[in-house]
């Protein structure tokens, strides 16, 4: 049965890109996240876990064992043009070195990010321990969610989005700044490994407006012109008309389309594996034309 009493359960025919489990910032184990997406009816997944594929080899068995289609994933973050992106992988190789190191890389960023922003809170007063945080994420991709969730394990706040309001807002007092990696680099690894490229929730991208903005364009510009392949166009944050516009850019980008509910548990209300906000529903569709620009991309590696 569907867990979430809040959101409707059948979703045949549908897929869902965009998971996360507890390998990162999400609630739930990778064979949990599985076992909802089957009880949901969900035909096929990704688990895209931040920086992280820890958690893969668990989901995938577990997708086995359901009976439900499964493509590795992955979202790492990089930067473009001054902004944050987003990016999501997918189908490639887990094992590819270039792909090890550049994840490692983020891990060991996420790291040494946490104290930072452990030290920006003890200077405002708060008595907290960066070992308080390490404790709750339980996870090699530590990150602002389990800072605020220590934050409320404490009592300094009193849920993670005044957590997030208060200190944890890009350029917020507790706010640590990413070491960048470019999203032309981010793109080149994942091709590397065999991925398609997908630039992640792009409605959400800080300061650009979907609507006549120079600044949006000359983003999506600059990923095509590394090599992108996919917009994400289907999320819960995206209403219906960003989603009409995130069409109309993928046609005229030649893009394909993905989409997933950006599931991770208590951190994302409303949102259930399969279903989100603004009725979001994936088309399975998306998956099949998604696994087969993989295949194709699997033959010419083998062609050349």
């Amino acid at each position: 049965m569907n867990t979430d009493p809040s959101t409707p359960s059948n979703c045949d025919s549908c897929c869902d890109l965009h998971l996360h489990s507890n390998v990162s910032d999400g609630s739930f184990a990778p064979a949990q996240v599985v076992r909802f997406a089957h009880e949901n009816g969900v035909a096929a997944i990704s688990l895209t876990d931040h920086d992280s594929v820890a958690g893969l080899d668990e989901a995938r068995d577990a997708a086995q064992a359901f009976g439900i289609a499964f493509l590795n994933g992955v979202e790492i973050s990089t930067s473009c043009e001054g902004r944050e992106i987003h990016l999501l992988g997918y189908g490639f190789d887990p094992q590819n070195a270039a792909l090890r190191e550049l994840l490692q890389r983020l891990t060991d960023e996420r790291h040494a990010r946490i104290p930072k922003m452990v030290a920006r809170l003890n200077e405002l007063g708060i008595a907290l321990e960066s070992a308080r945080v390490f404790e709750i994420a339980k996870t090699s991709s530590p990150g602002r969610p389990h800072v605020a969730q220590a934050l409320v394990a404490i009592g300094a706040c009193k849920n993670t989005q005044e957590a997030f309001e208060r200190y944890l807002f890009t350029r917020g007092p507790a706010y640590i700044p990413r070491a960048e990696v470019s999203a032309q680099e981010g793109i080149h690894v994942l091709h590397d490994a065999g991925a398609v490229v997908a630039f992640a929730h792009p409605g959400l991208t800080k300061n650009s407006k979907l609507t006549g903005s120079e600044d949006f364009q000359k983003i999506l510009k600059t990923l095509c012109e590394a090599g992108l392949d996919a917009l994400e166009v289907d999320h819960p944050s995206h209403l219906p008309s960003t989603r009409r516009k995130l069409r109309k850019l993928a046609r005229e980008f030649a893009l394909l389309e993905t989409g997933g509910s950006d599931f991770h548990g208590a951190a994302s209300p409303g949102v259930w594996v399969g279903r989100g906000r603004s009725n979001l529903r994936v088309p399975l569709a998306r998956f099949e034309v998604l696994r087969t620009q993989i295949e194709a991309l699997l033959h010419e590696q083998h062609e050349a």
